[in-house]
């Protein structure tokens, strides 16, 4: 059994990313001990069906199946609590 835990979930997400951006575009994934546990269709529904499964003390991730962001994120610029040029 692999080591349950949101870095290993994060791995097998990105491994698994570019199969399920063939036909997943927009779903939402639920990732448990390494695997895929589950497709969706909104975050919700991903979100509640692993707290039944695993509970709120589980480990699990769940992302949103899109192409990934190639510039840098910042939170807080988007947000609005940060000002400036974009």
């Amino acid at each position: 059994m692999v080591a349950n835990t949101l870095r290993v979930n994060q791995d097998a997400f990105e491994a698994a990313l570019p199969t399920l951006l063939k036909e997943n575009v927009g779903k939402t994934a639920v990732f448990h001990d390494g695997e895929l546990w589950g497709l969706y269709d909104d975050l919700q529904a991903a979100h509640a069906e692993a707290l039944a499964e695993f509970g709120s003390d589980g480990i699990f991730l769940v992302a949103q199946i899109k192409e990934p962001r190639s510039e840098p994120v910042s939170f807080a610029f988007d947000l609005g609590l940060m000002f400036g040029e974009a």
